[in-house]
């Protein structure tokens, strides 16, 4: 492969080719020809009028093409990190322009002939010709172009003429903004560039595993509960299609790395499966189908929708008779006016410090006919106690008794119903 100094190379030895030709032209033709030269240069730098035109020949690049047989060639070049795995060829075509320049009337004529005859009798640049171009180079242009590697690139440079329409000549010397001369059109391919990056080489494989399956993505149409209280042993069930074969894992987006063997319920449109330890809050769970190449770990290759629930936090009971729910009210703070009155909760599950959490109130039992009020305070970070602690500050609640409530990020504790009232009862406390 070339390096990026390669499209210069490629003209430098073009330009060398059509230089030959109008050198062995102007020993046959001294008289004609004995001044004529050769260029590179746009053709708007070059002197176009009469007094000052000179006799030589042009040789354009104006316009660079992706070669569409090399161009999806070495894909992919990096990994799934972000590592240089490979030096994928940028392969282009080269386009140029041919134009004869005289202040005669034939000169031209017979410069762009020498020019395409040049170019007819030597198609391909072969290496020895790139070599010799470069083999003692007088400039320190030459010297820098001879560091491409043109000659050692996988695919040797060929030179196609073109067939340009009188439309598309008139587009082109318009854009230039400079008058029109005679000209050729030539198609040069192809020119590989490639990278210079290190790139990271792995180890030859020693052994390949190889299993086809059909390739069928597991569907979630449903998920019950949608709300689910926290339980050590709680479970979720999810409805949807293509969720049972062989190597299927329910997968919890707030433990990933916990996916959970599923239990087949009935006709297999219907599978459960144990939560793992998750957060309170909002929580996703996806189906995920893997294939067993005989060697750990498995490998994802299928995974069907997420699934959305919210799971409850709980607060915690006392694990002595009788059980009670275990929150504590501290002492007041007296300087503050009304004063600050600490609430101590243990729930479950265990929470994060980046997580929300907020106390709510409200009043077991009315008085009759009174506006009963709901209090909310929201937890500080110095009240967190991690895992399962936390103190939230009230203020300003009236004396009496209160269901209490823990919302994480959104999801409520639930209140327990009385057997035979059928209000809420516990858990509660008393101010």
């Amino acid at each position: 492969m070339s390096t990026a100094l390669a499209i210069a190379a490629t003209t430098r030895v073009i330009a060398a080719v059509v230089d030959d030709a109008v050198a062995a032209a102007r020993l046959l033709l001294p008289t004609v020809l004995g001044s004529a030269t050769t260029s590179s240069s746009p053709p708007d730098h070059l002197v176009t009028v009469i007094d000052g035109e000179v006799t030589h020949l042009n040789l354009f690049l104006y316009h660079v093409t992706y070669n569409q047989g090399w161009r999806e060639v070495g894909l992919p070049t990096r990994s799934s990190s972000g590592s240089q795995i490979g030096r994928a060829p940028l392969a282009i075509d080269l386009h140029y322009l041919m134009s004869a320049y005289s202040a005669g009337d034939y000169e031209a004529q017979i410069m762009l002939g020498v020019g395409m005859q040049a170019v007819h009798e030597i198609p391909v640049l072969f290496r020895d010709k790139i070599a010799k171009v470069f083999q003692s180079p007088a400039t320190a242009l030459d010297q820098a172009l001879a560091s491409a590697d043109l000659a050692n690139q996988i695919e040797m440079i060929k030179i196609v003429p073109q067939q340009i329409g009188t439309d598309e000549l008139s587009k082109l010397w318009t854009a230039f903004q400079s008058k029109f001369r005679v000209s050729a059109a030539y198609a040069v391919s192809v020119v590989l560039i490639e990278t210079q990056t290190p790139v990271v080489a792995a180890l030859p494989v020693l052994s390949r595993n190889i299993v086809v399956l059909p390739f069928v993505d597991p569907v979630i149409d449903a998920i019950a509960p949608q709300i689910i209280p926290y339980a050590p042993d709680a479970s979720i069930t999810l409805t949807g299609s293509n969720l049972v074969a062989q190597n299927t894992v329910v997968v919890f987006g707030g433990n990933p790395a916990a996916p959970q063997t599923p239990t087949v319920k009935g006709t297999g449109a219907t599978i459960s499966a144990p939560l793992p330890v998750l957060t309170a809050g909002l929580n996703t769970v996806s189906v995920v189908r893997q294939v067993d190449f005989g060697t750990p770990p498995k490998t994802s290759f299928a995974e069907s929708n997420a699934a959305s629930f919210i799971l409850q936090p709980r607060i915690r009971r006392d694990a002595a008779p009788p059980n009670d729910y275990l929150i504590k009210v501290g002492a007041p703070t007296t300087p503050m006016s009304p004063p600050l009155v600490p609430i101590t909760v243990t729930l479950d599950p265990a929470f994060t410090a980046t997580q929300k959490i907020s106390l709510l109130l409200n009043p077991l039992n009315p008085p009759a006919g009174a506006t009963a009020r709901s209090y909310l305070f929201d937890a500080t970070a110095d009240g967190f106690a991690p895992p399962n602690e936390v103190t939230v500050d009230t203020q300003g609640v009236p004396a009496g008794d209160y269901l209490v409530r823990i919302r994480v990020d959104g999801a409520d504790s639930p209140l327990d119903l009385d057997a035979g009232t059928h209000a809420f009862s516990t858990p509660k406390v008393t101010l």
